[in-house]
């Protein structure tokens, strides 16, 4: 069997939903957590200077997609055809858009920025992500955002969405209600027994 660490700050974000799948595939894994302030002494062990990192066996692979997908590959939730696997990475690519709406949020440079760009999030780009995510979801018609199963695109949509709804502000959360099927999709996903078990144990962090 694989040994697996994966490298992350302490909270979920990026690496959330590389602890879903792992999760979710009964692979066991050492979740190494670490505070921001212990980040310069780690920065230069990982290949290319940034986190998530995910070691496998003594190699270490960096970008969360990347590890995403190596992870999808690995485990069977890629899709299982090439037209599969390539709407599973187009879902996954534009969640992304949230989460750097999010980040951008976070690293504001003053609370009159953060103002802003939290209004065009639940004002424009959060609406009209979030819609058209519904759409597609809505017409696959199975539950799932591709085929008829379950893909790492779910799991990583869900997961950014469980990362970054409260991570924001309450609002954001109502802004989510306005979506119900996508809602029902999130909590759907967060109620598979492994994740779920993975969420109840995982620690209590603000994003």
């Amino acid at each position: 069997m694989p040994v697996y660490k994966l490298y992350y700050f302490n909270v979920r974000a990026r690496a959330e939903g590389i602890r879903w799948l792992m999760s979710l595939a009964g692979a066991e894994f050492e979740d190494i957590r670490f505070e921001e302030k212990e980040w310069p002494a780690k920065k230069p062990e990982m290949p290319l200077g940034y986190v998530p990192v995910l070691e496998v066996d003594g190699h270490k692979l960096s970008e969360s997609k990347a590890i995403g997908r190596y992870l999808a590959n690995k485990f069977g939730f890629a899709g299982k055809t090439d037209w599969e696997k390539a709407l599973a990475d187009q879902y996954v690519d534009v969640i992304y858009d949230i989460v750097a709406a999010a980040r951008a949020i976070t690293w504001a440079p003053n609370e009159e920025a953060k103002k802003e760009l939290t209004k065009l999030l639940k004002e424009v780009d959060g609406p009209r992500i979030l819609g058209r995510l519904e759409k597609c979801l809505e017409s696959n018609k199975s539950g799932y955002l591709v085929g008829d199963s379950l893909t790492w695109a779910d799991v990583m949509v869900a997961s950014y969405l469980d990362s970054n709804i409260d991570r924001i502000s309450p609002e954001f959360g109502e802004l989510l209600d306005n979506f119900p099927k996508l809602r029902a999709h999130l909590d759907k996903v967060r109620a598979i027994p492994p994740i779920a078990a993975f969420i109840a144990k995982r620690p209590k962090t603000p994003m």
